[in-house]
């Protein structure tokens, strides 16, 4: 190794945990000895200090007969470069920033994160009207956001939300409410993943302000309440629960999945149930829109009543919408999250499984 490369490694050793490097071991940890022990000694803190700007602690040491070199290097707060470069020590390699991955970096170091950085040359007035309406709309439903807040101007609700960085809308903003964030970032959109056989997915909020946003308008749960309501979830579905293990990454969920059947079964399976769901059941347009409704999330009566179109919950609410859930009921497509207190104030309607299943094969 020279002592650029040495370099480099004391730099992703201090934008990480910080570290010690050993120069006269091999790999499988055996004593080799540096030839220019001595030497490395006085240079190399002068280069760590004049090319990294940091100071790290070098000492001699002697082992079976020869000289090694050892470099104690604390993490350090502020990013630190070589030579323009930036380093991440990453598991045993040393890892060259580029991208993304740099920008995150250096995000994360100036305490920061992607969605937080201001966004010049766009303002509250360039949002659009109705996707903000329909937040408002969402996070009143979920009594996430309490109605004076709600009924704020646009930019003292964005304020709330943390999506003003002084006079400036933050990336977060121009996502989740312009009509047109592509022309602000290549690429953007949401992604959803589908998995053969089993997924691990990692927990870490990498975007803070959007994900606040997502709970405020009811769309994913608090940070905290994850495990819990993913083992609820399996135990409702009937499918194994999934192995969680903790990385220094962040939380990793690996959930384990039966076999999938071959591409013809499965086409073949799902042309079946497309028959059931037409042969069997006569279903009206207001009971597809009641089991969509259920199937976005839990839904109250009231919820439900607006959905199919009835203004209050008496009667042609009773006679046309209590028919419907009864019929969807009946066949086992929703069912309700209070079973044995039927009438309580808190009661709500959810899709199950059959229901997925019939709502897939109605929409495919």
């Amino acid at each position: 190794m020279t002592t650029a490369l040495y370099l480099k490694w004391i730099s992703g050793f201090a934008n990480a945990e910080g570290g010690v490097l050993v120069i006269g071991r091999n790999n499988d940890g055996e004593v080799v000895g540096v030839p220019n022990a001595r030497r490395l000694l006085d240079d190399l803190p002068n280069k760590i200090r004049d090319v990294l700007g940091i100071l790290a602690q070098v000492n001699l040491l002697g082992e079976e007969g020869r000289e090694t070199i050892e470099i104690v290097v604390d993490p350090y707060p502020n990013p630190i470069s070589c030579r323009g470069e930036y380093y991440l020590r990453t598991g045993s390699t040393n890892q060259l920033l580029k991208g993304a991955a740099l920008d995150r970096f250096l995000l994360r170091k100036h305490g920061r994160h992607w969605d937080g950085v201001p966004l010049p040359g766009v303002v509250p007035a360039d949002l659009d009207a109705g996707a903000l309406k329909l937040f408002r709309r969402q996070a009143l439903k979920s009594q996430r956001l309490s109605d004076t807040v709600l009924a704020e101007p646009d930019h003292a609700l964005l304020e709330k939300l943390h999506l003003l960085e002084g006079a400036y809308l933050t990336r977060a903003a121009v996502l989740l409410f312009h009509a047109e964030p592509d022309r602000f970032f290549t690429g953007a959109s949401v992604k959803i993943g589908y998995f053969e056989d089993n997924a691990n997915l990692r927990s870490q909020p990498f975007n803070p302000d959007l994900a606040n946003a997502f709970f405020r308008a009811g769309l994913i749960e608090a940070w905290g309440r994850g495990i819990e309501r993913i083992l609820e979830a399996c135990a409702s579905a009937r499918v194994p629960r999934p192995d969680f293990r903790y990385e220094s990454t962040g939380l990793w969920t690996e959930f384990s999945f039966p076999p999938q059947p071959e591409p013809g079964r499965q086409a073949q399976v799902e042309a079946q149930v497309q028959a059931q769901v037409e042969a069997q059941v006569a279903l009206t347009d207001r009971d597809w829109d009641v089991l969509m409704a259920c199937g976005a999330g839990e839904s109250s009566g009231k919820d439900l009543a607006l959905v199919a179109g009835y203004q209050t919950r008496t009667g042609n609410f009773k006679k046309g919408l209590q028919q419907g859930l009864q019929r969807l009921a009946d066949l086992d497509l929703v069912e309700l999250t209070i079973p044995d207190k039927p009438t309580s104030s808190r009661q709500r309607y959810r899709i199950t499984p059959k229901g997925h299943a019939w709502l897939a094969a109605h929409l495919a």
